[in-house]
């Protein structure tokens, strides 16, 4: 027998009692307090994110419309191809960030494993073409041009290519009838951004982390019209996933058909021309330099006067819109965005900016007659102008005596024009310009739409530059610091020059008066300006926006 009373060992028991009992009460409170904020306190939003759980949906992307031309030929629609894709999400499961993943893939693909790895980096300030700068949370394109053995491939050996898909995909295809690519009125897509899908979230035409946006001309214009509306088809599925049935379908609706005022057989023409007009002039030297011209840009533009519908609109240098289906490549895009190439993705047509020349005299014969001249009456043509200590010749340093308004422009006489800009400017008060001063060389201009917008369908239209006495002002304003600062009297010529515009910047002098009137000097237009204000000359004065565009 023990020698421990009895006595003892029951207050031990006691105690241990207690103590259990005070544990099993603190943890029935813990739990009674946990299931009341579960239930009672944050009842209402766990039973909503319940019931979201009970439900996933599937997104079906809309087919993107069709860009036809006006007789209804196709200038980009969409193909189905074979699209490889990768989940940068399950890729980065992976213990080893999916590189092993990708490097299989490469040896299907037949592509560099290196080139597969860039295609899926995300874009950012420090990171090169290619990357991918839509929704990292998207399936991103690794290619668009797999073939039907190779998407078997992956599909087969699923365990070995997890987070890649295959699957045939209706893609974007430019068509370029008659080899006219139209690309810079075209434009081209790239995926949706993050950025643009929070700032688009709450609008009416929201995007999808699948989306691609248009990002230059017509695609870029009629974006939301040509997107359509992706549909969503919502799955009941029970807490393991499995599909019990369907609880909402809401279809895809296609992009719409937009029909444009072009016509593919004049681009096509337009743009050959151009290319061979540009070889041409590099052929012949300039007699001044003794160099050959560089002739590195051009543009045309083709209008329907009576309508002001653009029919063609060609600009180089070019580029296929096709390279950026699919993803561009970091050699393309350094080609397309670089100054070796000057700049393809440009579209001169609307953003070239370059003085007139003799094709703006048709501007200053209309201000003449404005201002008070007739056009049949004789302006002498000399073979040369003289303007205190310079003299202004001709192009070809040849005269033509008097002859009227009408064969100053037939002969494209410069002197004719000279006198008219500098009389004008001498009535309008010179330096010190008059308070009731018409300035009738430069409301013309304006008046022809020369200096603004045009309002063409096309994004990023430059307004071009009429120098007139506001600009010269303003100008002056602007540089006159830097002038004042570089300025110094009896220094270089480029300081002599600076110490000039320092002082007497801000005003219209005679040699720029000569100078605009011609279309030289400060002026600067655009092809698409020029030919609406010739349309305007030949519809008998109705000065259009030109739209490119019928949707």
């Amino acid at each position: 027998m023990s020698n421990i009373p009895e006595t003892g060992r029951t207050q031990r028991v006691q105690i241990r009692l207690i103590v259990i009992q005070v544990l099993v009460f603190s943890l029935l409170l813990t739990l009674g307090g946990r299931l009341w904020y579960l239930q009672i306190r944050n009842g209402d939003e766990y039973t909503a994110e319940a019931a979201g759980n009970g439900v996933q949906q599937v997104v079906q992307p809309a087919v993107r419309g069709s860009i036809l031309d006006a007789r209804g030929v196709p200038l980009a629609d969409n193909e189905t191809r074979l699209v490889v894709s990768a989940s940068r999400t399950e890729l980065l499961k992976m213990k080893d960030d999916g590189v092993g993943v990708l490097t299989r893939l490469a040896d299907v693909l037949d592509m560099k494993a290196q080139d597969v790895r860039d295609k899926v980096r995300l874009c950012d300030s420090k990171t090169p073409q290619p990357c991918w700068n839509g929704s990292p949370y998207q399936p991103i394109p690794v290619t668009d041009e797999a073939t039907t053995q190779q998407a078997l491939q992956i599909r087969e050996r699923a365990e070995d290519f997890p987070g890649i898909t295959a699957e045939p995909t209706a893609v974007r295809r430019y068509a370029a009838p008659g080899k006219a690519r139209t690309a810079q009125v075209l434009g081209y897509l790239s995926p949706v951004t993050d950025e643009e899908i929070q700032q688009a979230q709450d609008g009416p035409s929201p995007y999808l982390r699948s989306d691609q946006v248009g990002r230059s001309g017509i695609e870029r214009t009629y974006d939301k019209e040509l997107r359509g509306k992706a549909g969503v088809t919502r799955y009941e599925v029970d807490n393991l996933g499995r599909v019990m049935g369907e609880a909402e379908n809401d279809p895809a609706v296609s992009g719409s058909t937009l029909v444009t005022s072009l016509d593919a057989r004049v681009q096509a023409v337009a743009e050959y021309e151009l290319a061979q007009a540009m070889k041409k002039v590099r052929d012949e030297t300039d007699k001044i330099t003794g160099r050959k011209y560089e002739a590195d840009s051009g543009a045309v533009v083709v209008m329907e006067s009576k309508t002001g519908r653009v029919i063609s609109m060609a600009s180089q240098p070019d580029y296929d819109p096709n390279d950026w289906v699919g993803g561009i490549s970091g050699k393309q895009y350094a080609k397309l965005t670089s100054k070796k190439s000057n700049y393809p993705l440009l579209n001169r047509g609307i953003q070239g900016q370059a003085p007139a020349g003799s094709i703006f005299k048709v501007v200053s014969a209309s201000a003449a007659v404005r201002g008070g001249h007739a056009f049949n009456d004789r302006y002498n043509c000399s073979s040369s102008y003289s303007l205190g200590s310079q003299t202004f010749a001709n192009f070809e340093s040849q005269g033509h005596g008097p002859i009227t308004l009408g064969d100053a422009l037939k002969y494209s006489c410069n002197t004719v024009f000279y006198r008219l800009g500098h009389e004008e400017w001498v009535r309008d008060g010179g330096i010190k310009p008059k308070k009731d001063a018409k300035n009738w060389f430069y409301t013309t201009a304006r008046d022809f739409g020369l200096g603004a917008e045009t309002g063409i369908d096309l994004p990023n239209e430059v307004k071009g530059r009429i120098p007139d006495r506001k600009w010269k002002q303003d100008f002056w304003k602007a540089n006159k610091d830097a002038w004042c600062k570089e300025g110094k009297k009896g220094g270089t010529y480029v300081q002599q020059i600076a110490y000039e515009s320092c002082l007497e910047g801000n005003q219209l002098k005679a040699y720029d008066s000569i100078n605009y009137a011609i279309g030289q000097g400060d002026v600067l237009v655009t092809p698409i300006q020029m030919a609406t204000a010739y349309a305007a000359i030949s519809n008998g004065g109705t000065l259009h926006a030109p739209p490119s565009a019928r949707p």
